[in-house]
């Protein structure tokens, strides 16, 4: 949910595939990765963004791909075949490559769609997961300060007021 000039908007989450809508799986020329769309207010995510990018070398274990691989269109809006986008053809000076591996549980792009996708949902798991282990060791350290440092009561106060969502802890 956002607000602009005075009223409300509420987006639905979606999967959204900006400028890549036209293609379908070919592990052989580019690969799939799931990423959060930010959102704004008091929604910081307000759905998924799929991208892909182009296979640049194929090897015998996976393929390289270029990370900053982009398509735009090679012909006007009113020639037939528009938009016809291609991939922008790379330099290999200021390219970032990055190498994928063919059947890792790990690798960075995957070969489709839904194998990005879930990749992203085990990422939001080990986010969780992290989340967790840092608010034990914030609790952990707001007692040891507390024990430490009596005469800095508000340190120890002030964390633990913001793991409960409460930032207006002055």
């Amino acid at each position: 949910m956002f607000k602009l000039d005075g009223m409300t908007f509420e987006m639905e989450p979606s999967i959204t595939m900006w400028g890549f809508e036209d293609l379908e799986d070919n592990p052989e020329t580019h690969r799939w990765r799931a990423t959060w769309a930010p959102g704004g207010g008091d929604d910081p995510i307000c759905g998924i963004f799929l991208t892909a990018y182009p296979v640049i070398k194929r090897t015998r274990c996976g393929v390289w791909i270029n990370c900053d691989g982009y398509r735009q269109s090679t012909k006007q809006p009113w020639e037939e075949g528009a938009p016809a986008l291609e991939w922008v053809p790379f330099n290999e000076q200021w390219m970032k490559k990055r190498f994928v591996n063919d059947g890792s549980g790990q690798a960075w792009a995957k070969p489709t769609q839904e194998e990005a996708l879930r990749s992203l949902a085990i990422r939001l798991c080990r986010w969780a997961q992290n989340a967790h282990w840092n608010m034990k060791r914030v609790q952990a350290a707001a007692d040891v300060l507390e024990k430490l440092r009596p005469d800095w009561p508000s340190y120890p106060e002030a964390a633990r007021s913001h793991l409960r969502g409460d930032f207006n802890y002055v």
